[in-house]
């Protein structure tokens, strides 16, 4: 029996689905549990954290809410905080366009996979809650090797070429950051695409010289589907 002739591998944030929702769900766990040591409800918690978000104050979110709440510190640290928000159970949902842009790409015959950096524990969460082993053959956490080997290290797409039996341009890479998406796979001699949409984090990055920078850039996932169909020889509608 042969094997697919070609595979398309994701990232998983800022890629499938937008970051801003997983920030926010945790930032509303991390407010629940805050809430009745800091006198104040978890919606004016909430909307503290998010506001600092939007405003461009991404780090140290729970540093400046245990300062604006002293009174939780006496049942929270700020590891603690860290811990609630990486092993909770994230309400998200694949962005727009993404699950049919994934059916159709399934009905081509092509294998599908997915590289992502992050905690372990929290890219599992988010896994459950997007249901991606129902959708990919092979879903690769770099952390599992621990944070050596995050992108742009090499050694989740050697994975990916083990585990689909492709390589070079039998294989594309869609990823949204330059800064480690695509240094690897372009090595590698994949093909590169970035997805660069508004409300992406990194959204406003340069996309730096020729060996960081993917080969194509992509500016809505209806864009992104009528490059890989038509790549792949399937339906661009």
């Amino acid at each position: 029996m042969v094997g697919p002739q070609q595979g398309v591998i994701f990232d998983l944030d800022d890629t499938l689905y937008l970051e801003r929702d997983y920030v926010f769900s945790g930032y509303t766990a991390v407010a629940e549990a805050v809430a009745p040591h800091a006198g104040a409800g978890p919606k004016a918690l909430v909307s503290l954290m998010r506001t600092w978000f939007e405003s461009g104050l991404t780090t140290g979110t729970f540093d400046r809410l245990l300062e604006q709440y002293p009174s939780a510190r006496a049942a929270w640290s700020v590891p603690d905080l860290v811990i609630v928000y990486r092993n909770h159970s994230p309400n998200i949902s694949l962005a727009p366009r993404v699950e049919s842009l994934i059916a159709a790409l399934a009905e081509t015959g092509v294998f599908l996979g997915i590289v992502s950096d992050g905690h372990l524990q929290g890219q599992q969460e988010k896994a459950k809650a997007l249901r991606l082993s129902e959708k990919f053959g092979a879903v690769v956490f770099t952390d599992q090797w621990g944070t050596s080997d995050w992108k742009p290290s090499r050694r989740g797409f050697h994975e990916i070429e083990a585990v689909s039996g492709l390589k070079g341009t039998a294989l594309t890479y869609i990823g949204d950051n330059p800064t480690k998406d695509f240094t690897a796979p372009n090595r590698l001699g994949w093909n590169t695409v970035r997805l660069r949409c508004p409300g992406q984090v990194h959204a406003s990055v340069d996309d730096g010289p020729p060996e960081t920078a993917a080969r194509l850039t992509v500016h809505s996932y209806r864009e992104l589907r009528g490059t890989l169909l038509g790549w792949l020889g399937g339906n661009t509608r």
